[in-house]
């Protein structure tokens, strides 16, 4: 059976820290990702949903957070490579790790009913310039049959600015950054089954707004 959609993109442990006079008080670390997110996200909306990523050994908890989830990770990429991370000191410090690794199989195209690419150009545009049967959409200022962008543009490019706009349509909401992966995995999980746009863009503002943070109703949520 298909996956409703396939999240595609980079993986980081986030280290976050407090500090005192010059002393560490307290850290705390977490997997994050929007790929991640946006997965979680859509299997809490019963959506079947899987995740393309690359991770170190190092990445500690990862299955038994996508099995939580019911987040299907056959095609999640173990690497011999540091995962990926970021350390959080005020100010954010990437390290890019194993995601460098990270690879596309164009078999995966006949799994799923949507394919979703955060942050990888090239494997946008390789989906791009394939013969697919499945629908790509993309955090990526690039082209895709579905586009989530804070740019103006063509195509089918929903615009997430102060307010969401679809063509002509502005959405009386304001949009909310922190919760943009509750946003995009509640108008993919409802576009997978009926693909329309403006029902999808309602249900996806739904869950935005049900969302406190990055996760609906856990971790972060």
């Amino acid at each position: 059976m298909k996956l409703d959609f396939l999240t595609v993109g980079k993986i980081y442990i986030e280290t976050l820290y407090k500090i005192k006079n010059s002393q560490i008080t307290e850290f705390k670390e977490k997997l994050t990702g929007e790929c991640l997110n946006i997965a979680i996200n859509g299997s809490i909306l019963k959506t079947k949903t899987g995740i393309l990523a690359c991770v170190g050994r190092d990445a500690y908890g990862i299955t038994e957070l996508l099995e939580r989830y019911n987040v299907d990770y056959s095609n999640l990429i173990l690497s011999n490579e540091k995962s990926g991370r970021i350390v959080n000191l005020g100010k954010k410090y990437i390290f890019e790790g194993a995601n460098k690794f990270l690879k596309f199989d164009p078999s995966i195209l006949e799994k799923v009913k949507i394919i979703h690419v955060c942050d990888d150009l090239e494997i946008a545009k390789k989906i791009m310039g394939m013969n697919k049967k499945c629908i790509l959409s993309s955090s990526l200022d690039t082209e895709a049959d579905i586009l989530f962008s804070e740019k103006e543009g063509t195509g089918n490019r929903i615009l997430l600015g102060e307010k969401i706009r679809f063509k002509n349509k502005t959405f009386d909401t304001k949009f909310k950054k922190k919760s943009k992966s509750a946003f995009i995995a509640g108008f993919l999980a409802r576009y997978s089954k009926t693909q329309s746009f403006d029902s999808s863009l309602r249900y996806g503002i739904s869950a935005m707004n049900a969302c406190k943070n990055e996760i609906l109703g856990g971790l972060d949520g």
